[in-house]
């Protein structure tokens, strides 16, 4: 949708947008449109419960895990083959990662103390 907005401009209209920083902020706009569509088909093959329940997470960071993991280049990959099996075995190999760095922050957190 976004990706449309550039279509049909002048050489005018393309440099002021450059100029102003449009452009730019349109791509950030694509980039966080994608990552939300994403996070939707994440949402829609997985209920609540597997995050929780199978990956072991706090309910609070499920979210959070959901954002983790769109910004991981081989997981879009996999899940863009729209392979489950495939997909849910990255995202167990990435809930590990995750909490590993969550247990690190909270190791961290607890020596500034």
């Amino acid at each position: 949708m976004l990706n449309q907005i550039s279509f049909g401009q002048t050489h005018h209209e393309k440099l002021l947008n450059k100029i102003i920083g449009r452009t730019k902020r349109l791509k950030k706009l694509v980039v966080l449109e994608k990552k939300e569509n994403d996070i939707k088909l994440i949402s829609e093959l997985y209920i609540p419960e597997y995050f929780t329940v199978q990956l072991v997470l706090a309910s609070d960071y499920v979210n959070d895990f959901k954002y983790f993991i769109v910004d991981n280049e081989f997981f879009l990959e996999v899940l863009a083959s729209k392979n489950k099996q495939k997909t849910t075995f990255f995202m167990v190999a990435l809930a590990e990662e995750y909490k590993a760095i969550l247990a690190k922050e909270n190791r961290q957190q607890s020596l500034k103390k």
